[in-house]
């Protein structure tokens, strides 16, 4: 536990509507943001080109939830969807999203269902990304250190 305790983190909240799309992608670990968002310009530009992302932990967050985290996870990386003949990302229909206007792809790695902790993210604007609080943040190191420790990632 001493290699979890000695890392520091940074954390961001993405907000997930009522979480149907989420659910729908949960096997590809992916979530879809729009870059061009209030908050979400922020979070693109700051984590697309990271060395260490998975210092950077994501608190999934469903709308009228008391700002309540469902899910956590830490992020793996961020791309820009890619359209085309060669390459293309999935489209919103082959992940069963229903609709969206998505440009960004968020993927991360050991998603934890986190519901029953009932543990708060300080979210309270309708922007698709922010940044926690400083004592949210410290709030939810030690809950991320204590979910590592004791959960199992599905």
């Amino acid at each position: 536990m001493a290699d979890i305790i000695e890392q520091s983190y940074s954390h961001y909240i993405l907000r997930i509507a009522d979480g149907n799309n989420f659910e729908n992608a949960r096997g590809e670990k992916v979530w879809g943001v729009n870059s061009t968002k209030t908050g979400t310009k922020g979070f693109v530009n700051n984590t697309s080109s990271l060395e260490n992302p998975e210092n950077i932990i994501l608190w999934f967050v469903k709308n009228r939830n008391n700002g309540l985290a469902s899910y956590c996870a830490p992020l793996k990386n961020v791309n820009k969807r890619e359209v085309g003949e060669l390459i293309a990302t999935p489209t919103n229909d082959e992940r069963r999203w229903s609709e969206g206007d998505w440009d960004t792809d968020v993927y991360y790695s050991k998603l934890y269902d986190i519901k029953h902790l009932e543990i708060p993210t300080g979210i309270r604007n309708q922007n698709s990304v922010q940044s926690p609080s400083a004592n949210i943040a410290e709030l939810l190191t030690t809950e991320y250190i204590n979910i590592r420790y004791n959960c199992r990632p599905g």
